[in-house]
Formats: C-alpha cells, sequence, structure tokens
C-alpha cells in the first residue's frame, strides 16, 4: 500500500500541504462554450448481437466487443461573457469566408467555361443571355436598395426616433439582447438627411454603373470580375441592411429559364449560373452577420434564410463537382452559424411572462426589471398592437 501511495503522490504533485487538488482541475467546456455538470451517468459491458437461423436450434451469439457509453447532465456557464467577446471576431470569420468564397469561385468559373467554350466562337454570347435576367433582377432592385426612407430608418436609432429605427444616431435598445447605448450629443438632423441623400444617390450611380460594366464584358476574366463588382457595390452600397439581405435572397434564388439545346451550352449556362448564385449567397450571409435582429424569433428566422440560401448553393455545386466551391460554401455555412449562435449567446435566458390584465408597456417594465426605460425593448421583443396593450402573455428576458 505504501508503494501505491508513494506513485499516486508522485503522479499527482506530492500529499503534502501545498499541494491542493482545486488548482489542478481542468474547466469542462465543450468547442469553446464552458459547460457545468449537473450529474452523469455511464453504462458499461459488452455488446452481442443474436443470430436466428431456420432449421437450427441454437442461436449464434456474435460478439461484437466491449462498449461504454457516458451520459453528462450540464448547464451553460459564462456564455455571455463569450458571446460578447467573440460575436465581433466570429463576424470578421464570416467576411473573410466569404472573400474567400467569391474569390475561389471566380477562378473555378474562369477556368471551368475556358475549358468548354474552346470550340464555341460566340462563348460569350451564351453567357450574356444567362445572366441577362440576373441583371434585370438586380436592376429593378437597385430603387429597394437605395430607398432614403429605408436608408433613415438605419441611420437615426430607436432611442431617441422611435423603436421602428435601427440606426446608432441618438442611442439604440434592443429586444433580443436588452442592451442599450445612449447617444446625448445633439446634431443637425437636416444636415443628417442631406448627407444621406448624397450617399443613397453616390451608391445608385456605383451599382449602375457596375451593371454597365458587366453587360459590356468581352471576355470570360472581365465578365466574373465585373460580376463579383455588381455584388460587392450592392454590398457596400449606403442602404438598409435588412433591404440588403432580403435581396441578395432574391438573387442567390436565380435560376436559367433559357433551353440550350447543345451539351457546351447547357455546361456553361450552368457554370454561369453557379457563379452568380454563390456570390449572392455569400454576399447575403456576410450582410447577415452584419445584421441586428429586433427580437429572437427575427434572429431566428434569419438565419434559417441564409442556410436555405447557402444549401441552394451547395447543392448546385456538388451536382457540378465544383470541390472547392462546395468546401468554401461550407466553410461559409458553418462560420455564419457560428456567428449566429455567438450572438444569440448574448441574449439572456428568456422567460414566459403571464399578466393578469393588459398592461401598458411601462407598468410591465416596471413590474419585471424595476426600470420603466426597457420599455422598448419589451415592444421590439413582443410586437404588440400599441405600447399601451401588451399581450397577457409574451416572452421576455429574465433579468
Amino acid at each position: 500500500m505504501a508503494f501505491i501511495k508513494d506513485a499516486l503522490s508522485s503522479l499527482l504533485g506530492g500529499s503534502d500541504s501545498s499541494w491542493q487538488w482545486a488548482e489542478h482541475l481542468h474547466p469542462a467546456s465543450f468547442r469553446g462554450v464552458p459547460f457545468a455538470v449537473i450529474s452523469g451517468e455511464s453504462v458499461f459491458g459488452r455488446r452481442q448481437a443474436v443470430h436466428e437461423y431456420p432449421y437450427r436450434d441454437t442461436a449464434w451469439i456474435e460478439d461484437l466487443g466491449r462498449v461504454f457509453e457516458f451520459t453528462l447532465t450540464v448547464i451553460e456557464s459564462g456564455l455571455k461573457v463569450f458571446a460578447v467577446t467573440n460575436s465581433t471576431q466570429s463576424a470578421a470569420e464570416v467576411k473573410k469566408n466569404w472573400l474567400q468564397t467569391y474569390t475561389t469561385a471566380l477562378a473555378s468559373y474562369v477556368s471551368m467555361v475556358r475549358g468548354e467554350i474552346r470550340s464555341v466562337v460566340q462563348g460569350m454570347r451564351i453567357i450574356k443571355q444567362t445572366a441577362s435576367q440576373w441583371v434585370g433582377m438586380v436592376t429593378r432592385s437597385v430603387d429597394e436598395v437605395t430607398n432614403l426612407s429605408d436608408m433613415l430608418k438605419t441611420t437615426f436609432g430607436s432611442e431617441r426616433y422611435g423603436r421602428y429605427q435601427r440606426g446608432k444616431i441618438g442611442g439604440t435598445v434592443s429586444g433580443a439582447t436588452g442592451l442599450r447605448s445612449r447617444d446625448d450629443r445633439s446634431r443637425n438632423d437636416a444636415e443628417i438627411v442631406k448627407k444621406t441623400t448624397a450617399e443613397v444617390v453616390m451608391s445608385r450611380q456605383a451599382i449602375t454603373r457596375s451593371l454597365d460594366a458587366l453587360n459590356l464584358a468581352p471576355t470570360v476574366e472581365v465578365f466574373s470580375e465585373a460580376a463579383a463588382s455588381v455584388v460587392m457595390a450592392i454590398s457596400q452600397a449606403a442602404g438598409s441592411t435588412d433591404e440588403k439581405v432580403a435581396i441578395f435572397e432574391h438573387l442567390a434564388d436565380f435560376q436559367n429559364t433559357r433551353y440550350q439545346q447543345g451539351t457546351v451550352d447547357r455546361k456553361v449556362t450552368e457554370m454561369t449560373v453557379l457563379l452568380l448564385v454563390v456570390l449572392s449567397a455569400g454576399a447575403m450571409a456576410q450582410a447577415a452577420s452584419e445584421f441586428t435582429p429586433a427580437n429572437n424569433q427575427e434572429a431566428h428566422d434569419l438565419q434559417k434564410r441564409v442556410c436555405h440560401a447557402l444549401d441552394t448553393a451547395l447543392v448546385m455545386a456538388g451536382d457540378l463537382s465544383m470541390d472547392e466551391i462546395y468546401q468554401s460554401l461550407m466553410a461559409l455555412r458553418d462560420e455564419f452559424i457560428t456567428s449566429a449562435v455567438l450572438k444569440g449567446a448574448e441574449a439572456g435566458r428568456l422567460a414566459q411572462f403571464s399578466l393578469p390584465a393588459v398592461l401598458p408597456a411601462l407598468t410591465v417594465a416596471n413590474r419585471i426589471y424595476q426600470d420603466a426605460g426597457r420599455s422598448d425593448e419589451l415592444i421590439q421583443a413582443n410586437n404588440p398592437r400599441h405600447p399601451a396593450f401588451m399581450p397577457l402573455r409574451f416572452k421576455a428576458l429574465r433579468q
């Protein structure tokens, strides 16, 4: 026994009073998310398969070897701190993966199409015919992206200018996270509107110029770069973020409706559609990663829409055996989901509240949080018909 004690002491670091076992414990975590263990259960033994055959009196017992199973009941801990410190970094990873995705798509498209149209004299004619419908979709969407009212909606904040505003000027409040930022500086509203109008006009001109370059592209290389420039112009336009997400979602749903008789023509058409869809879906993910939803339901719906667009592009890339594009899209999808999870972790625990009667938002906020100033947070989270009439049952942050 003394020998075993000495071996354990040498392995664990000694048995004197200076050695503390608690200092040698490692915190439990899964994929970087810390958790605390509530209970655990383990099962050990051998797994066997019973084979019964007709006209035989005995069954054959196949030994499949030793097996074990661990079941842990855990509770997440430290999520709020983890999310606040890493959500910005995760959004940057989404942008980096988006740039890598569209660079890979351009290179693959150019190499594949150049190999397919060696024997086609009018290869650019097929490409432009395929892209003409997508260009029309972008043209019709320019007014929506650069709409002045939507732009002002994302310029002014909800703290001073009303709960329907999503900008930062004047302060913001979020119904999803409960975070409030104040901006008490005096500003000239007329000057802000004038500056915003000028930005809208310049953004619309940049998108129109990029579309003209796409229509006049003489080669495959120039066409692919021009298509990427159109997507970048829309993404960098001074417009509403939620409108950009909706437009990229519409562009990512693009399908070719023209029939191509030749095999080479069909291949070039499919590659052109894939290029445009991948660029649009990637830009949608990048724009969504920078969007701050008003409540948890909006965040869930946004994640579902982006994943659907990326899955559509993934299926197209897989059908065309474009492995590099497929892997880039998968990396982008994983980073976007990670970013969405971290943003969701910033929200506190939701709780179900029941009211004895219909009450104003100010009264409800004072009862739940002892702070009537958080009424805007409740309104954004539940979207009642009127701030004076909160629903009898609703979900909101616990604290």
